[in-house]
């Protein structure tokens, strides 16, 4: 499985009938954006959920250069570099291995 790659944005537009929506977008073409997922609530608890969904090809690319800078760093890092792979496996649609 495979996700759009980022940077991903939190935008508020207004939809074709001029309703506000929160989007994650990706802009695609100077003015064109592809929609990652899209809101009709525009209040602060959506405003906040909407800013990790937007961080996520960035904090899963994170994740597994950190895991590998883990490994080296730590004498017995199994319950860390477990927990980090079963997390990076879930956020891309996979089994932990």
């Amino acid at each position: 499985m495979t996700h759009t790659t980022g940077p991903w944005m939190v935008e508020i537009m207004r939809d074709g009938g001029g309703h506000k929506m929160l989007n994650v977008v990706k802009e695609i073409d100077r003015g064109a954006w592809q929609e990652i997922c899209r809101s009709y609530d525009t209040d602060n608890e959506s405003l906040a959920n909407a800013c990790p969904i937007a961080a996520a090809p960035e904090l899963l690319e994170a994740c597994e250069k950190l895991l590998g800078a883990i490994e080296c760093w730590i004498a017995n890092p199994e319950d860390v570099v477990a927990n980090a792979r079963a997390t990076i496996a879930k956020a891309k649609g996979e089994e932990p291995k």
